[in-house]
């Protein structure tokens, strides 16, 4: 199997790599930044900006999926940010017009249906303060999600949206907790489970056409 991995300098990125690479996946990682990628055997590394289609269009050809890890845009200071949505606009009709189906990509819980996960307390009362008061920063962040997500949806391609909370480097713990409706999960994950996640996901035909909150 050869997978094309976005953000694969990232936290997550780093994780998805070693991941796959660990388990005889061939990766193709697409970063703005090699030095943060240290050359492996089965791995190629693909430098690019977020909306450079050409790269795209001359690099997705052969891969079986893309794990699309690019996870935060912006800088958390509460400005508007369009990175996630952009480079997802090329993305996705770059995999398109190369026979690439399968896509795997990384949201936040708080984009898209997930707004309504939660008991009827927590969604009416505590988390608007939260998101209010404390939390501004995230709106923009979750905005550029909602775009990214509505791209995929309405899109061909055999996609699954992964909708993280706050994601930690600590040992795995091998258990998930998965809803892809109202029930609640937790405040975090361990990084290295994610990446088993999205890899297992790749595989997985219920995952298709999938939008789905994750945590330990």
């Amino acid at each position: 199997m050869r997978v094309l991995v976005t953000g694969a300098s990232g936290f997550t990125g780093r994780a998805v790599v070693r991941a796959a690479l660990a388990a005889g996946v061939e990766v193709t990682a697409l970063t703005r930044d090699l030095h943060r990628i240290p050359p492996a055997p089965g791995l190629t590394r693909v430098t690019a900006q977020t909306t450079d289609g050409d790269v795209l269009h001359r690099v997705l050809p052969g891969h079986d999926a893309v794990i699309h890890c690019l996870g935060v845009g912006g800088h958390g200071n509460g400005r508007a940010t369009t990175v996630v949505s952009e480079m997802t606009s090329h993305l996705v009709p770059a995999m398109i017009d190369t026979g690439v189906n399968r896509l795997i990509a990384l949201s936040n819980i708080g984009a898209g249906s997930s707004v309504d996960q939660g008991p009827w307390a927590y969604r009416t009362l505590i988390r608007p303060v939260v998101l209010g008061i404390f939390l501004r920063w995230l709106r923009p962040i979750i905005e550029d999600k909602n775009r990214m997500e509505s791209i995929i949806m309405a899109s061909p391609l055999q996609w699954t949206i992964v909708r993280l909370p706050n994601v930690v480097d600590r040992p795995s713990r091998q258990s998930l907790r998965i809803s892809t409706g109202r029930a609640a999960v937790g405040l975090s994950i361990g990084r290295s489970d994610l990446a088993e996640f999205l890899l297992a996901a790749v595989l997985l035909p219920a995952s298709v056409k999938v939008a789905a909150s994750v945590s330990n």
